[in-house]
């Protein structure tokens, strides 16, 4: 009877550590290693940032000395006028011009290469321009799911409740690469915002595809009801076109244009979830109505892979969110 008790006893911790025990030790490293993913991303996104600003500060400085060649260039071409009119004049008179001279012609070679370096210029200027932009929203998203990991921590791991304030990030970027600022959004529309899970070691997750697709299906009510839907989907980019073929078959579209009548975010590092406290393997199901004063109407945090809200339950709370009635 002894050595049952001790095989019990042994057998038992090993167990609970199978299981996933989430002990005082292991939840404290676990945090640790959150935290420090969070700060390395900060710090990515912080050194990216600066990188970004030192070259568009270089491009705009490149722009204000092609303003300095063109101007220049129309100097030239106005002395070089003026010292053609001096050589056909009389030797000792002063060329008496009887008409006032004409505006100087620029060299039509070197104006249409000035144009194209002009051109050039601006593209890249913008192209930078959008660079900065999308790395300073990442950095603050980093530096946000910084501060909510110590927050959660004092708060021992309590789930943030965002009914009734602004969600503190806005800021994401598209499936193309653009910027996507949540403020665009105020005194226009009332926004619904759905994170997935992800994609994880298993690949695409099947709830993910479905509640997709069913928010496709309604998305028509939900813009007349006056909702833009916005589904945020955490991890790399690479992962976008599978999600949306995953989709299309769903959907069973032989369409090859297909596309979903709504922008999918990113959030490639997990920043936004973090700063939202809603990360667990990637993201725990979300769902969020903001109202046209960007504050949350409405919050939803899946317990499971499963559980998510129907779309037409996010249609009534569009609709109670615009002031309508259900």
């Amino acid at each position: 009877m002894g050595m049952v008790s001790k095989a019990v006893l042994i057998v038992a911790p090993c167990l609970c550590l199978l299981a996933g025990c989430q002990t005082p030790e292991r939840k404290s490293a676990l945090d640790r290693m959150d935290k420090l993913q969070a700060e390395n991303s900060a710090l990515k996104a912080s050194a990216q940032t600066s990188t970004t600003q030192a070259q568009l500060d270089a491009a705009k400085q490149r722009q204000e000395d092609m303003k300095v060649i063109e101007a220049l260039n129309a100097r030239i071409d106005e002395l070089s006028k003026q010292i053609e009119t001096l050589k056909s004049a009389p030797r000792g008179e002063a060329p008496q011009p009887k008409e006032p001279a004409e505006a100087p012609k620029p060299d039509p070679k070197v104006q249409a290469e000035l144009e194209r370096v002009k051109a050039e210029s601006a593209a890249r200027l913008k192209k930078m321009e959008e660079d900065l932009a999308k790395a300073q929203a990442q950095a603050e998203a980093a530096k946000l799911a910084a501060q909510a990991i110590d927050q959660r921590a004092k708060e021992g791991n309590k789930e943030a409740d965002w009914k009734g304030r602004k969600l503190p990030v806005a800021k994401f970027v598209d499936a193309g690469g653009k910027l996507v600022d949540l403020t665009a959004y105020t005194g226009k529309k009332t926004v619904l915002l759905v994170f997935m899970k992800g994609f994880y070691s298993h690949g695409i997750c099947v709830y993910c595809t479905r509640q997709t697709a069913e928010l496709a299906q309604n998305a028509k009510a939900i813009n007349e009801a006056g909702g833009e839907i916005l589904v945020v989907y955490p991890g790399g980019e690479e992962h976008i076109n599978a999600f949306v073929k995953s989709v299309k078959e769903y959907e069973k579209s032989d369409d090859p244009r297909f596309a979903l009548p709504f922008k999918v975010l990113l959030d490639v590092n997990q920043d936004v979830v973090r700063a939202l406290r809603i990360d667990g393997d990637l993201a725990h199901p979300t769902s969020f109505v903001l109202d046209k004063d960007g504050v949350c109407r409405f919050q939803y945090v899946g317990r499971s892979l499963s559980d998510r809200p129907k779309a037409a339950a996010l249609l009534e709370e569009v609709k109670k969110a615009e002031g309508a009635k259900p």
